[in-house]
């Protein structure tokens, strides 16, 4: 018999953590948007006007499972609504339930849902359509739920097999390489190793680029400084950050912030100088963070959006990310509370 808490303070997760950890490590496609880490920045940054629903599966006192929701205010076209989400910047970003039975985790969790008085409006769960592969669906309808299906941002994956290297002769952005353009690549292991000091004016060159420069982030919200700093720090405690650099001169021209597990790598933030130059900085770093992730034997990586640098390779494709959208209906009286607290809010705050 499976039981579900819900934690609404994310310091009340702290006790979790190696649990949370032990899960995520057997979590099927896991990555660092899985981990408690990822959670907590997000909230540190994003949680001000949400609320952070965190629902623990439990099976004979031991922790199952853990989905990870917050309700955040979404801003549409009609009006503002309360959307019930995982805690992502972008769908292409998969997360959803941490734990070796997903499907389980996400039922239990859907049926505690169904149960309870609607303080949202719309239950949004974005997943890789490949890779969920129906689950959110199916599981949504078993709990009583009416999903519809949307299309949202797509991200571009390359599977790193054995055809890389001859897709990648066909790119003539190695020609732009001399001895003034160098590639740097850094996987410190972990905050045990005290790797994370000695990357700290890399980060710091990153985020004058992020500023100054062209950068894509493929997030709504605006990624701030502090945000890319404690995003960094987390990646870098749990040995997770992959960052990618291009030199021209010793001057940084282009970066790419990503995160890697188990030889997958997602991207979070791509940066270039706003500097002309006679070549495509982002271009030439992605062709030469290929080839480096090629020789380590990393499986895939997922790139923010549409990349054209990479959109002709035969080891491309788009994974084409959708929104399983539940919309509620919300008693008169708790959408009358909902308004007396907006209007209330600016008041007290004055």
């Amino acid at each position: 018999m499976l039981q579900v808490v819900e934690i609404n303070a994310v310091e009340h997760l702290e006790s979790l953590h190696l649990r949370w950890t032990s899960l995520q490590y057997n979590t099927p496609g896991a990555s660092f948007f899985h981990t408690l880490d990822w959670l907590k920045v997000y909230w540190q940054h994003f949680g001000g006007s949400h609320r952070l629903r965190v629902l623990v599966v439990h099976r004979g006192g031991n922790v199952f499972g853990i989905m990870p929701l917050v309700a955040r205010e979404q801003t549409t076209a009609a009006r503002n609504v309360v959307a019930l989400t995982y805690p992502t910047l972008t769908p292409s970003h998969a997360c959803g339930p941490v734990g070796p039975n997903p499907t389980a985790t996400l039922m239990a969790s859907l049926r505690y849902l169904s149960r309870l008085a609607r303080d949202w409006d719309v239950l949004a769960l974005p997943a890789i359509k490949d890779l969920d592969d129906g689950r959110t669906a199916n599981a949504m309808e078993l709990a009583g739920f009416h999903p519809n299906e949307n299309a949202v941002t797509a991200a571009t994956r390359i599977r790193l097999n054995e055809r890389l290297e001859e897709c990648l002769a066909a790119l003539d952005h190695d020609a732009k390489l001399g001895e003034c353009v160098t590639f740097e690549r850094y996987r410190p292991l972990g905050n045990t190793y005290g790797e994370d000091e000695s990357l700290a004016l890399l980060i710091d060159e990153c985020i004058e680029i992020h500023w100054r420069g062209a950068s894509t982030a493929g997030a709504t919200p605006e990624l701030s400084e502090g945000f890319l700093r404690d995003a960094f720090a987390a990646a870098m405690r749990r040995g997770m950050l992959d960052l990618n650099l291009l030199r021209q001169d010793n001057r940084l021209i282009a970066f790419s912030f990503n995160v890697h597990f188990d030889r997958a790598i997602q991207q979070i933030c791509l940066g270039a100088s706003s500097s002309p130059l006679a070549f495509d900085p982002k271009a030439v770093l992605t062709s030469q963070m290929l080839r480096d992730s090629y020789s380590r034997e990393d499986r895939c990586i997922d790139f923010l959006g549409r990349q054209s640098a990479v959109m002709s390779l035969a080891c491309t494709r788009e994974l084409p990310a959708v929104c399983h959208r539940h919309v509620a209906s919300i008693p008169f009286r708790t959408r009358l509370t909902r308004m007396g607290k907006r209007l209330v809010s600016p008041l007290t705050n004055a």
